[in-house]
């Protein structure tokens, strides 16, 4: 039985979702811990890791090696999201441990907007690279 050659975008969309899901994994693993009651002070190390993962994150997004112009956009697109929210994320803790409350709440709408965007521009990446993989022929 022949191997199958794989379809470079096919290959370039799991790598490039592979890439993506391991941020969030991590982020969502430091962050798990961190469920504040009302009026609770957060654990501001914690936030900067997360920033930091995000941050990271963006720069192995960016670096995934991608052909394919529309995956490209999408790669853009979500390394720009995960930088918004690393940003984000250092100027509230920068924010929480001045006290300044408008600050913090402008920075965590910032965030918010920017986890929106991931959202929908996540469904649109995985829509595509489905429908690369329907595109595929069937195995004999």
């Amino acid at each position: 039985m022949a191997c199958q050659r794989i379809d470079p975008v096919v290959y370039e969309c799991q790598e490039l979702l592979e890439t993506i899901n391991n941020v969030v994994i991590e982020a969502q693993t430091i962050t798990q811990s961190e469920q504040m009651a009302e009026g609770e002070e957060p654990n501001l190390d914690i936030w900067l890791q997360a920033a930091d993962i995000l941050s990271k994150g963006s720069e192995a997004i960016a670096n995934v090696n991608i052909d394919d112009s529309i995956l490209q956009n999408y790669q853009t697109q979500v390394s720009d999201i995960y930088n918004e929210q690393a940003q984000a994320t250092y100027t509230m803790v920068e924010a929480w441990q001045k006290k300044d409350l408008e600050k913090a709440m402008a920075a965590q709408a910032r965030a918010q907007t920017a986890g929106q965007l991931e959202k929908t521009t996540g469904e649109s990446l995985n829509n595509y690279c489905q429908d690369k993989e329907k595109e595929l022929p069937s195995a004999p």
